[in-house]
């Protein structure tokens, strides 16, 4: 598993997202603060998740693929795109 923010980051984040929320006159909300700030952490955990589990099928993809050389340009290019594939296919 690849963890690219810590708890507390994802936390500091959600936290700085619904206060921009609360400054902007078109948005209200019915809930607690801490309610919405809890989905959305949530739903950044989840998504760190799906990218994740992305990433280790793009990479068993390309380990089958021979011809591509670790770190070589090509070897870029086709994991962004098979990752760009793999996490759209995931969030439908």
């Amino acid at each position: 598993m690849r963890r690219r923010y810590s708890k507390d980051r994802i936390r500091k984040l959600s936290r700085m997202i619904v206060e921009k929320l609360k400054g902007e006159e078109a948005c209200s909300y019915l809930v607690d603060e801490n309610i919405i700030r809890e989905n959305i952490e949530q739903i950044i955990e989840a998504y760190f998740s799906l990218e994740d589990e992305a990433h280790e099928a793009v990479m068993k993809k390309i380990e089958q693929m021979k011809k591509l050389t670790p770190g070589s340009a090509e070897w870029e290019v086709t994991y962004n795109r098979l990752l760009e594939m793999e996490i759209n296919k995931r969030m439908l």
